[in-house]
């Protein structure tokens, strides 16, 4: 008797590429899954069902809507499904000159463990000629993010600048012959291939060679040397704002008002939206309409500038907010309770960092970066905190602030925050981050290192370009997270985490935004009991684990100093290309980065407890803790 999986087979060999019956049998498929009492797909069966699944999309191309969907049978994420994808099917195809099923192509470049078996250069180009808005997220790891995947996109990067260079032109036919070129490399007619239109392709090759070298030919030859890189990451439309959600987000009290109007601003910006926003906006919030809809909108509108109809709806508040209540304990963090103001007076820390947030030109940004070059190598520092800001302008991401801050310990506490939008020089830009990751025997702590320098690899190409070996960063870079993630696991079995914050760890693993009271919500807030008890039950620990890997910053900095906070000028609608900053955000950068110093001095002090750590003078900076 045939098994389920000998059914599906059969079935989708037979549906001579008709989506309709496909879809009938990955249905009955589950279903059968789903009745069978510890029914479950082996690596057999699911190798055999991506196989046959790949060679009939090979066959019929109109089952390619298909991939992406039944994950629960494809295994997308697997780790020996990804192997089977890229290396057995993929590669061999794009290797025999054989179509590569452009769905296949595009979930196979949105995901970062896939791009990093690539080691083909057809399969990028088969991916470039025929996905639409090709996923730039990950293109930075095409091939590994080793010393052969840096060599891989070097030959790569090369090969496409020599042998289709007239990509950097804005001319349609030279495009075109770019276009040809390409084909002919690959070994495959374009009548053969997924048709997206010759602008679409182009893109995809401008998006490679920013990761590549990172240089804008066009810049250079008109002698505009101050942008002659490209610091701005394309995004795909999915990961924009959306109005509906934006909407919603603040109706359920979710974004404070200030942050609402000015992403509905920027939104309105899009001509081609402007119309179905306003129709929205009537139907869902009509207070806000007219003021909307009375805006006079030119060509010359600039990113970021609030005119005064917006600003007038504000209402006054602080930060942190005096009207958003908290999710954790009684107060929100602010900088003045820094145990660092204890021997520093927080006015004379806070006047130098307002008045140092702005610098308008690039040459006091060269200055300071001089200054701070020299002071590292008299080495009077060797511990800075760090914060970036991000902005999306355009469907682009860029780092729009790196804030800076140096507590005290002989130098007078310091904020340098580099405003690289104002500064508005791309070599000084790439001189600033340069700078900062090439300080050997020094360290930069952030709250999450792996998503911060992601960022920068991301942006800064040309300061993490393949040439500089794996060595680079030199700077040690010190993420919260994955040191409490360290302090967690030092213990084994047991958890220190109760013992270390008996007061506060509980709140901090387990109340989320479900149960947050906030702004615009009268719900009331689950209560969730706090008291002194260490001993826990293996499911909490398990629990403690899990959300370790990954903690929100409020929720972090909550379980090591006692105070929440305020992120209501945070992600995912923060607006850090506002021309100028309201006194709000500015408080923000400041409070940000010293509650960054104080969950640092915590965690050090709960390190220094345990004996895996005995004998670190400081084991926050010189514990050995790997990948933990």
């Amino acid at each position: 008797m045939p098994s389920i999986v000998d059914i599906f087979i059969s079935s989708i060999s037979s549906a001579s590429g008709c989506c309709k019956d496909v879809e009938t049998s990955f249905k009955s498929l589950k279903k059968g899954l789903n009745n069978k009492e510890k029914s479950k797909l082996d690596d057999k069966d699911i190798k055999l069902i991506v196989e046959t699944m790949y060679e009939e999309t090979r066959k019929y191309p109109e089952l390619n809507k298909l991939w992406g969907k039944y994950t629960d049978i494809l295994k997308y994420n697997d780790k020996k499904v990804r192997h089977l994808i890229v290396k057995m099917l993929v590669e061999k195809d794009a290797e025999k000159n054989k179509v590569c099923p452009h769905r296949v192509l595009e979930l196979l470049f949105e995901n970062e463990k896939m791009v990093k078996m690539v080691d083909e250069k057809n399969i990028f180009l088969q991916a470039a000629l025929q996905v639409k808005q090709l996923c730039p997220d990950h293109l930075c790891y095409l091939g590994g993010d080793n010393k052969q995947g840096k060599e891989f996109r070097k030959l790569l990067g090369n090969d496409i600048e020599n042998k289709y260079g007239f990509f950097n032109s804005t001319t349609s036919e030279k495009s075109s012959r770019c276009i040809e070129a390409v084909l002919i490399d690959v070994g495959i007619s374009r009548s053969r291939l997924h048709k997206i239109d010759d602008c679409d392709i182009v893109l995809n090759f401008k998006e490679f060679k920013r990761i590549h070298s990172n240089v804008d030919l066009d810049a250079v030859q008109e002698g505009h040397l101050e942008i002659v890189y490209n610091h701005s990451r394309p995004i795909l439309d999915r990961d924009t704002c959306n109005y509906e959600t934006l909407i919603k987000n603040y109706k359920k009290g979710r974004v404070k008002k200030e942050i609402f109007l000015d992403n509905l601003y920027d939104m309105m910006l899009d001509v081609e939206k402007r119309k179905e926003l306003l129709d929205h906006l009537k139907k869902s919030i009509n207070k806000f309409f007219s003021t909307f809809n009375r805006l006079k909108f030119n060509g010359n509108c600039d990113y970021g500038v609030i005119p005064n109809e917006i600003t007038a709806l504000y209402t006054a508040d602080s930060y942190p907010s005096m009207k958003i209540k908290q999710r954790f304990g009684e107060s929100y963090f602010k900088y003045e309770d820094s145990s660092l103001f204890r021997i520093c007076d927080p006015k004379k820390c806070y006047q130098p960092c307002d008045k140092s947030s702005h610098h308008s030109w690039d040459g006091k940004a060269c200055e300071i970066i001089g200054h701070l070059r020299e002071r590292s190598e008299n080495r009077e520092f060797q511990t800075l905190y760090m914060d970036i800001k991000l902005s999306i302008k355009d469907r682009h991401e860029e780092i729009t602030y790196i804030n800076i801050f140096f507590p005290g310990s002989g130098l007078e506490s310091e904020f340098i925050s580099f405003n690289l939008e104002k500064i508005g020089n791309t070599h000084t830009s790439s001189t600033i981050v340069d700078f900062f990751f090439s300080i050997k025997e020094y360290h930069i702590i952030c709250y999450n290192d792996v998503k911060m320098i992601k960022k920068f690899k991301e942006i800064f190409t040309d300061v993490f370009r393949h040439d500089r070996g794996t060595n680079f960063p030199c700077t040690k870079i010190i993420g919260l997270v994955k040191r409490l993630n360290s302090l967690v696991k030092a213990t084994g079995e047991e958890c220190s985490i109760p013992r270390h914050f008996p007061r506060t760890w509980k709140d901090a693993y387990y109340k989320n935004e479900s149960n947050d009271n906030s702004q615009n919500n009268d719900s009331e807030e689950e209560e969730v009991q706090s008291d002194d008890e260490t001993s826990i039950t293996k499911q909490q620990r398990t629990h403690i684990r899990k959300m370790s890997k990954n903690m929100e910053f409020r929720n972090l900095c909550y379980l090591t100093t006692g105070y929440d906070y305020d992120e209501s000028e945070s992600e995912p609608y923060s607006f850090w290309h506002r021309k100028p900053l309201r006194s709000q955000q500015r408080q923000e950068m400041l409070t940000r980065l010293v509650a960054i110093y104080e969950i640092a001095v915590s965690i050090n002090n709960a390190m220094s407890k345990e004996p895996e750590f005995r004998g670190h003078n400081m084991p926050i900076l010189s514990a050995r803790v790997g990948n933990s």
